[in-house]
């Protein structure tokens, strides 16, 4: 644990220099994230990455995932007590990177505004894609049919430049 926590601070502080890092980079800090809140949740959390090799060096602002990563644990896996799975998935068409949190937890509650996509997580994560992209970029939070929730992000493709 102690050497995922420094991962995870190492990643924190190098972020707050830049402007973008890559999908693979962005993983690596969740991995570290997850990591830590498995030691804390034991057998009631498990997570895993679903990554195509085509988007790993996507360009994306730094932690835009980490908030719907949080919003899977403290909403959706650590109120049931069965716990669940988070799994993260990124993967392109033939426009857009196509990046997903999912949790098999709780679902949405109609009284919680963070797990409905009305929280401060959620919003300021819609308010810096539409101020770095327009409309180009999107956030859904949806509900999964067999329960949980699904965070899509869809942004134009960019790679980094040689």
């Amino acid at each position: 644990m102690l050497d995922k926590l420094t991962q995870l601070l190492r990643a924190s502080m190098a972020r707050h220099r830049v402007n973008q890092v890559s999908v693979k980079s962005e993983v690596d800090l969740i991995d570290a994230y997850l990591s830590i809140q498995k030691v804390r949740l034991g057998s009631r959390l498990d997570f895993e990455f679903i990554i195509a090799d085509a988007v790993k060096q996507q360009l994306i602002p730094p932690y835009l995932l980490q908030p719907l990563v949080e919003n899977a644990i403290k909403h959706g896996i650590e109120p049931s007590i069965d716990g669940g799975t988070v799994t993260i998935r990124a993967r392109s068409d033939a426009q857009q990177c196509i990046l997903e949190v999912i949790d098999n937890g709780l679902g949405l509650s109609l009284d919680n505004t963070a797990s409905t996509g009305h929280g401060i997580g959620i919003q300021n994560a819609k308010s810096r894609l539409s101020a770095l992209y327009q409309d180009r970029a999107t956030l859904n939070i949806s509900e999964n049919q067999t329960g949980g929730v699904t965070a899509t992000i869809k942004l134009p493709l960019e790679h980094p430049t040689p």
